[in-house]
């Protein structure tokens, strides 16, 4: 398992890390590095690893350093940095001062990278079912 593997390889757990029937409880797992398979991997589940770093610029390189780019959160007080991060994160979302969870029918939704096929939402749906043809008379 991801979070076990963490933990072997010297992470800290602060919060969670159990499993409850089909559920795993929120967990909290602190002084990951960016190797790690909890890191690399596309960890779905309701985990957190914290990775430090010593500057914003060094926190982008860790964000892009990734196979996949669904959606990136980043929670910042400066707008210079919001703006930064906006462009330069490799990710299909990018959000600022909320968690990566936001989602609406009817705006694009899908990731950069590995993380998914092109892009969901009504306009692709429409393009997805749609066949096109040209006629043309003589």
């Amino acid at each position: 398992m991801l979070v076990d593997d963490a933990l072997n390889n010297g992470a800290e757990l602060l919060l969670g890390g159990k499993r409850r029937d089909a559920f795993y409880t929120p967990t909290i797992i602190d002084y990951v590095k960016s190797n790690m398979k909890i890191v690399s991997n596309e960890t779905f589940g309701p985990i957190a690893p914290i990775i430090r770093v010593s500057s914003i610029d060094e926190a982008f390189e860790v964000a892009n350093n990734t196979e996949y780019g669904l959606q990136a959160g980043v929670f910042t007080g400066s707008i210079e940095t919001a703006l930064k991060a906006v462009k330069v994160i490799e990710a299909g979302s990018v959000v600022i001062n909320r968690q990566p969870t936001f989602r609406t029918d009817n705006m694009p939704f899908g990731g950069f990278k590995n993380s998914g096929m092109g892009k969901e939402g009504i306009k692709y749906a429409v393009d997805d079912m749609t066949k096109t043809k040209l006629i043309v008379f003589g």
